[in-house]
């Protein structure tokens, strides 16, 4: 079976996906999320990678991360093979905690990385309790459904968002200042503001963040033909057994 492709570049963006073996549990409780934020803290200083943004779900987790050495493979083997191990002493359990090989897609900071940022942090609504969809809905949410969407963000403690939000401090791993300084204000309160109005115009029109999707061809990169067109030349890996570079 051929190995999945990766596109390795200095600076480089990715969006990161990971998940548990056959979708099992990898988060049992607090502790699990406090440990896992601390690897990555310990990973940024390690590897030199730069977080921009995370959401640790049940049985995933989701990194848009940068690069500025070729070292993305070595950086997620890390943090993956010192989390597993740690919870596998833990809780007693042997064998594989994740399932497979992480998926990295290679996006445009400038055209892409908010978007990517919105799939991320709007992961805890795109729940059926709350009655959102996985895909744009196709009617506006109720107020019920908005409010209860609204909380569910703003509280989910598991994610980038409320540092970006303002509600808490930043870790200092976390790296917020990029993205915030394309929005309008002048100071970093006015920016944060701006970010969580914007989700919350998001919410209200039941837009989940999941748009960038339709009109994504492979998934090894996302951005503008000519970014696509950059990263296609790039590509390290087996390219007449990869569907994905295929696609692209």
């Amino acid at each position: 079976m051929a190995r999945a492709l990766r596109v390795l570049v200095p600076g480089a963006w990715y969006h990161v996906v990971n998940r548990g073996i056959e979708r099992r549990l990898i988060f049992h409780g607090e502790a699990n999320y406090q440990k896992f934020e601390e690897l990555l803290g310990l990973m940024v200083q390690q590897f030199g990678v730069r977080i921009h943004s995370y959401v640790l779900m049940p049985n995933h987790y989701h990194l848009q991360l940068e690069t500025p050495r070729e070292n993305l493979s070595e950086a997620i083997r890390w943090l993956n093979v010192s989390y597993a191990v740690w919870l596998n002493h833990k809780r007693g359990r042997v064998g594989p905690l994740f399932q497979g090989r992480f998926k990295a897609m290679v996006h445009d900071p400038e055209e892409s990385g908010l978007k990517i940022q919105e799939y991320i942090h709007l992961n805890p609504v795109r729940v059926k309790r709350f009655g959102s969809s996985r895909s744009n809905g196709s009617e506006d949410p109720s107020a019920q459904q908005m409010e209860g969407m609204r909380k569910a963000l703003i509280e989910y403690r598991w994610s980038s968002f409320r540092a970006y939000a303002g509600l808490v401090a930043r870790p200092r791993w976390l790296d917020i200042e990029e993205t915030l300084s394309e929005l309008p204000g002048r100071t970093l309160r006015l920016q944060q503001l701006g970010y969580r109005e914007h989700f919350a115009e998001m919410l209200g029109t039941g837009e989940f963040g999941v748009g960038w999707k339709e009109t994504l061809v492979t998934e090894l990169a996302l951005g503008s033909e000519d970014f696509v067109n950059r990263v296609r030349r790039l590509i390290k890996g087996e390219r007449n057994e990869q569907k994905p570079v295929r696609q692209l």
